[in-house]
């Protein structure tokens, strides 16, 4: 029997060792989600500086540290659900000495989301591409298939095909000593990832894009994340719960906000999902003292189509009077210069 057996096993051992040889390979030449891990690297080089973290999903491009007034740095990915935070905070807070404050994105459907649960062919790599993206965040309660996939498959199963390695080998073959990575980011200084468009966007392109496109796709995942697991809102609630267990470990002052949104956002929003984030966020006002501000029908951003990069994104020039206006006053001491 054990014969038997030794051909497949060995035929497995060395199937896995060539796997691994192959991913140390490509983590060490051309890494996939290069610029996300280098991202962090950055942060951690600098982490005697960093005051604040924003956290959260791409809502946190409201946040501009610099009108803030704050020595702070961008870590949220997009998408990024609870779950996914927890696992990056109990990571990074331990590295982060100097940190102070969380700068906390809080969206509608935040205690609606789960990227582990999604099915949905636009989002259902998002947690797979977490893991992937990470240098060293734990595993999620549940979720070892994923972190299988993200940790072992992401870097041997790419969109380039391998391209990136073989231009690397062979420039090695050449002679050329490859230049070293780089954190590119030509817009923030901060670790913040988002694109500025130059387009004019005008109330009723904004207004169109929340009925046409961001509704929707929202409205979908949502549903699609509740369908493959209806006690998500619980769940996510207890998450929320041990994010702050976590905070109060470090020391830090947490803010949670939701930044402004066009108003046809706002009234396209299922209101249910609305309401129910509403009241979890008041019982923990009321259980655990947190700091939240509903900037989401802010009077300062209505009519502001310059301020908008989408119905539900702020624009540069939106994110810099946000913070200035309303990040600002809770951040940063009267006549603090920015740094």
């Amino acid at each position: 029997m054990l014969r038997a057996l030794l051909g497949p096993l060995l035929f497995l051992a060395l199937g896995a060792a060539g796997c691994v040889g192959l991913h140390r390979l490509r983590l060490a030449i051309a890494p996939a989600h290069d610029m996300e891990l280098l991202r962090i690297e950055r942060l951690l080089e600098h982490a005697d500086r960093v005051e604040a973290l924003s956290v959260g999903s791409s809502h946190s491009l409201a946040i501009d540290f610099q009108a803030a007034g704050v020595p702070g740095y961008h870590v949220w990915t997009l998408g990024q659900d609870l779950f996914e935070v927890e696992s990056q905070l109990r990571w990074l807070l331990p590295r982060l000495p100097a940190l102070k404050t969380l700068v906390f994105a809080v969206s509608y459907g935040s205690f609606h989301r789960d990227n582990g649960a999604c099915t949905d062919k636009e989002r259902g790599m998002a947690r797979r591409d977490f893991y992937a993206s990470s240098p060293g965040y734990g595993r999620i309660a549940d979720d070892s298939l994923e972190w299988f996939k993200g940790i072992m498959t992401s870097q041997l199963v790419t969109p380039d095909h391998w391209g990136d390695v073989l231009a690397a080998l062979v420039k090695r073959w050449q002679g050329e000593t490859p230049a070293r990575r780089q954190y590119r980011n030509e817009m923030y200084a901060d670790g913040r990832f988002g694109s500025p468009s130059a387009a004019v966007r005008d109330d009723a392109w904004l207004a169109n894009e929340a009925r046409t496109e961001s509704l929707p796709r929202h409205m979908r995942l949502q549903q699609n994340m509740l369908d493959n697991s209806p006690d998500l809102p619980e769940r996510a609630a207890a998450c929320f719960g041990r994010i702050l267990d976590l905070a109060e470990q470090h020391g830090l002052r947490v803010i949670f906000y939701t930044p402004p949104y066009h108003p046809a956002y706002v009234a396209g929003f299922d209101a249910a999902t609305r309401q129910a984030t509403l009241d979890t966020l008041a019982h923990f006002v009321a259980t655990r003292g947190i700091e939240y501000h509903d900037y989401s029908q802010d009077e300062a951003f209505v009519g502001c189509s310059e301020c908008f990069v989408n119905s539900d994104h702020l624009s540069p020039e939106g994110s810099r009077r946000f913070s200035t206006l309303r990040i600002r006053p809770l951040l940063a001491p009267e006549g603090a210069d920015a740094r």
